[in-house]
């Protein structure tokens, strides 16, 4: 265990993930806007309005800073869907377009930490291939939304009686939720090839640091007053703080979810052209997996 924390606390200096996360959590402001309008758009044929649920779960999952700002978009985005007209085609391709920029860098970023360097130049089919990839975590990781969603009201309908019981199993459910996400991630968005139990294993400890990391994240944010010198804008900023804090954390569990596969999992393969020393820097006994 203390090899596995010292080889993920170097590597989280090493791969510069204080910058990566400054950068995480600009790209989840730009993208934040645009993913909720593809989220709302999507669910909204199946669902309707889902923007009271989805409120709910950013306050379990985010508290209620997040909230505010959550809600603020979305009164600015209220009928800014897809239509069949040029125009809002040609809007809705930019829209699904802004709304894979967080996964994008997150990409680039999980394949830093894994040393994984392609050495191939640029292609315009090649960053569409990216891009397609990137579109489908956001279609993942909205499905995920959705089910949170959608477990939420059955669980608020089960035990409508019972507040404190409702509040918990919430909290329950959100939180596999983030599992399976984080683990998403970690198994998807990247150009490495991990096995789902390494992938899980990793997104198991990145959602308990995670929840750990909230209250202490929250308890600062409640006491240092950051967002009261910014006057209107103290909710944005305050959610800012929040995403990059919380990216700190997400990075720190993508480092432990490497040193984990390269110590005591089952290996990865690379991309063609990378070396096998890029991945764990020869300090790995375990075999590459099969794609």
């Amino acid at each position: 265990m203390k090899k596995l924390f010292a080889q993920a606390i170097t590597g989280f200096f090493r791969d510069n993930a204080i910058m990566m996360s400054a950068a995480l959590a600009f790209y989840t402001i730009l993208s934040l806007a645009p993913f909720l309008v593809v989220i709302l758009t999507a669910a909204g044929y199946f669902l309707g309005d889902i923007r009271a649920p989805l409120l709910d779960q950013v306050s379990i999952f985010a508290g209620d800073r997040a909230r505010t700002v959550v809600e603020i978009i979305l009164e600015n985005t209220e009928g800014r869907s897809f239509t069949a007209s040029l125009s809002a085609v040609i809007s809705g391709l930019i829209i699904l377009y802004s709304s894979t920029a967080v996964f994008e860098h997150i990409r680039k970023s999980m394949n830093r930490i894994w040393g994984v360097d392609s050495g191939r130049g640029w292609s315009p089919l090649r960053v569409i291939r990216k891009r397609v990839l990137s579109l489908r975590m956001v279609a993942l990781i909205g499905g995920a939304i959705v089910i949170s969603i959608l477990v939420g009201m059955t669980l608020e309908f089960i035990l409508s009686r019972d507040n404190s019981l409702l509040d918990y199993a919430g909290n329950i459910s959100s939180f596999i939720i983030s599992v399976f996400v984080f683990a998403m991630i970690f198994k998807m968005l990247s150009d490495i090839v991990i096995r789902w139990r390494d992938a899980l294993i990793g997104a198991l400890a990145t959602a308990i640091l995670f929840e750990i990391g909230n209250i202490g994240i929250s308890a600062y944010l409640r006491s240092s007053g950051v967002g009261s010198v910014y006057g209107a804008a103290g909710s944005m900023i305050l959610f800012l703080v929040w995403i990059y804090y919380s990216s700190l954390i997400f990075f720190f569990g993508a480092e432990l979810t490497h040193a984990y596969t390269c110590l005591y999992g089952s290996g990865a393969t690379l991309p063609p052209g990378a070396r096998r020393g890029d991945l764990c820097g020869g300090e790995s006994d375990s075999h590459p997996v099969d794609p």
